[in-house]
């Protein structure tokens, strides 16, 4: 455990990842409230869906900025000693640690938008854009729960294209869109009944859970 916080530690001083990730976040919420004003001046109202696609683009693009990073740690943590398997327990670490910072600014910046009265405005942006739920851990999930599928995700892809190169990664996107499939059945059985905001969560978590399964076998004989 010790040598995986080290590589916790080795991600925490790409600073301008770090940084840059969190700048995203407020970048994000800047432009969603802006473009969610700009839509209410122009239309009267503002869609659910397009909320839904600037949401999805933000997690996609913070998610895909840590490829690079991802990517490079795997041989300098190799050629500092460590294991693979130290690598990607660290780096699974990270991840969490990296959603749990991001979903509580998003709850935090929904906390601002309720008591500010939609910015001053009212203007739902994060309001709208999310499945709304009744209490704070909740709202927290449905934040982070993107972001828990979206990390595994690329992580999967990286080591996928480390080992095998681009066929790899296509053979291994192919797969793992299959194998989402599946447990997109199984939880939609599994939460029959269940809220919207709780079957999604849990869809997007253990989408997330099979990526990260997946990737731990796929970098165990990685090359660097």
């Amino acid at each position: 455990m010790t040598h995986a916080l080290d590589i916790v530690r080795m991600q925490l001083l790409d600073r301008r990842l770090v940084l840059g990730t969190l700048g995203g976040v407020l970048l994000f919420v800047a432009l969603g409230v802006g473009i969610t004003a700009g839509e209410i001046a122009t239309s009267g109202s503002f869609g659910k869906g397009f909320a839904v696609g600037i949401i999805g683009g933000a997690y996609g693009g913070v998610a895909g900025a840590q490829a690079t990073s991802l990517s490079r740690l795997l041989p300098f943590a190799v050629a500092m000693g460590r294991t693979r398997r130290d690598y990607y327990l660290g780096t699974v670490l990270f991840v969490l640690l990296e959603t749990l910072v991001l979903g509580a600014l998003l709850l935090l910046f929904l906390g601002v938008e309720q008591v500010t009265g939609g910015w001053g405005g009212d203007v739902r942006f994060l309001g709208a854009g999310w499945e709304m739920v009744g209490n704070p851990v909740g709202q927290f999930l449905v934040f982070a729960a993107p972001l828990l599928l979206t990390f595994p995700m690329v992580l999967l892809g990286v080591v996928l294209h480390a080992r095998w190169g681009l066929l790899g990664l296509v053979v291994g996107a192919v797969l793992a869109g299959a194998a989402a499939f599946a447990v997109v059945i199984a939880t939609g059985l599994l939460t029959v009944g269940a809220t919207i905001p709780v079957a999604d969560t849990v869809r997007l978590v253990a989408i997330g859970a099979v990526f990260a399964v997946g990737g731990w076998f796929v970098v165990r004989r990685t090359p660097v």
